[in-house]
């Protein structure tokens, strides 16, 4: 291994390259191309009911850590999906040429969804860090009006590794009343305008 290490840096310096090879966690500059295009997923459940996991579903990557089969009221819980791309893991001589292969992946997506307690009611998440294209996170559409549950946008970095925050409240909650127009009035007037739209959408 000693002998081969040195052969490459030699072939290196006589191309006028650098003799130094990428650590596992570097991003090479230039390129767009990072190490690591994971998702890293933080969930809070702010709400008085617990969750019920209805699938994890990775359309690109592999889970490293499963998301909980359950979310008690008033916790957090963190899963992680692993992308399956590696960059500059290989390097090979040819001719006395220094070549390297970039493996191309697609990076990490992926979707989970819970249900609402023993109700009917089930919300997606789906996030997704691609290798070249900004990373995204979001409530399927259609799903995040439910009577009683506010769920605003989740956080989360455009670039990176994506890290992103999910979190569910109740109306009631102090934090779900700061977003509403009408917020001194009491919890369950929100909750029942909140109700009748959604009601609305279903007639």
């Amino acid at each position: 291994m000693a002998d081969e290490q040195k052969e490459l840096a030699t072939n290196v310096a006589d191309h006028g390259l650098t003799g130094q090879l990428p650590s596992s966690n570097e991003t090479t500059e230039g390129l767009g191309v990072t190490q690591d295009c994971s998702c890293y997923i933080t969930l809070h459940n702010g709400t008085n009911h617990e969750l019920v996991l209805v699938y994890a579903q990775e359309k690109h990557g592999e889970w490293k850590t499963r998301p909980a089969e359950t979310v008690s009221q008033k916790s957090n819980i963190k899963f992680w999906l692993k992308d399956l791309f590696r960059s500059f893991s290989n390097w090979h001589l040819h001719a006395k040429l220094l070549t390297f292969i970039i493996p191309v992946g697609p990076g990490a997506e992926g979707m989970v969804k819970y249900r609402i307690g023993s109700t009917e009611h089930k919300v997606q998440m789906n996030f997704s860090c691609p290798m070249s294209s900004p990373n995204s996170a979001s409530w399927s559409q259609g799903e995040h009006e439910i009577p009683g549950i506010w769920l605003p946008c989740p956080e989360y970095n455009k670039s990176d590794a994506l890290h992103a925050v999910f979190e569910w409240f109740s109306t009631k909650s102090k934090a779900a009343q700061k977003q509403f127009p009408l917020a001194r009035l009491p919890g369950i007037v929100i909750e029942l305008l909140l109700t009748i739209k959604y009601l609305a959408k279903l007639a």
